[in-house]
């Protein structure tokens, strides 16, 4: 790939403040791109006719049913339901045989969001929780999204000892490049490393030991946001000295890929 003086300019509005906007208008036209991870409320994607595709996750059972029948009126809304680590010790019981048998009624929909939580009460039943959804996603061949705060050994643990599917995606990731390298152990290219802007340190080290093909955009937000989106992407193609529109091109295909279970259609 050869870097051409537009994408010089563009690394360079990155670094100034001043150039922000500048920036953001360099790739106004980069509308074809897949949120990898964010939230669905109603009344913030009813009638949005702006660009992109979402990958909305239901964090707990009371969100599984409107985001599984907006995702039926609405091509471009991409359902996961789950039980979030923050939501597991409200969850009612017998909640993973009805999660279960919503994901058998719904093919297209994913797993997720996901998790361990060290900042959150009963880790234990957080595992159990974490386990349990990983043997539907892979009983059933379902992506799964997942998030994980402070806690990468017992989750590298579990997933090294436990069922897990063949495509999991590591949201609003920012961790040390030998968690990428151990992810990358257990499932090969079926393991993507989603970002959001703004980006600090710790996420832009963890870009650049991200292989390409597993490099994903999110928002992590409960409504469309295109600018956050490209904010994202021009981050990761500064930090990856690469054209924004190179970096465009790059995560919607991953996410494309990630969304067909490791298959572009």
């Amino acid at each position: 790939m050869s870097i051409l003086a537009p994408l010089q300019w563009g690394a360079v509005c990155i670094k100034n403040p001043l150039c922000k906007y500048a920036a953001k208008f360099y790739i106004f036209g980069m509308d074809k791109f897949i949120d990898a991870h964010c939230h669905y409320n109603r009344l913030n994607f009813v009638g949005y006719a702006g660009p992109g595709a979402f990958v909305c996750n239901a964090a707990c059972e009371d969100d599984w049913a409107s985001l599984l029948a907006a995702s039926h009126c609405n091509k471009r809304i991409y359902a996961a339901i789950g039980v979030h680590p923050w939501h597991v010790c409200a969850a009612a019981p017998g909640w993973n045989g009805r999660m279960r048998e919503n994901l058998n009624m719904n093919p297209g929909a994913m797993v997720g969001e996901i998790g361990l939580d060290r900042t959150h009460p009963d880790f234990d039943r957080q595992m159990s929780a974490f386990v349990a959804q990983m043997e539907i996603a892979a009983e059933l061949n379902r992506p799964a999204q997942i998030h994980c705060v402070h806690a990468w050994d017992t989750l590298l643990r579990l997933l090294k000892t436990g069922p897990h599917p063949k495509h999991v995606v590591i949201h609003r990731f920012a961790a040390a490049p030998e968690i990428i390298r151990a992810l990358i152990e257990i499932f090969g290219d079926g393991v993507w490393f989603s970002y959001r802007a703004p980006m600090r340190e710790r996420a832009l080290r963890a870009v650049a030991a991200t292989p390409e093909r597993q490099i994903l955009v999110e928002t992590d937000g409960n409504a469309p946001a295109p600018d956050n989106i490209r904010d994202a992407m021009v981050q990761i193609a500064a930090c990856l000295n690469a054209a924004p529109d190179y970096i465009a091109d790059i995560t919607y295909n991953n996410t494309l890929r990630m969304v067909n279970n490791g298959q572009i259609e």
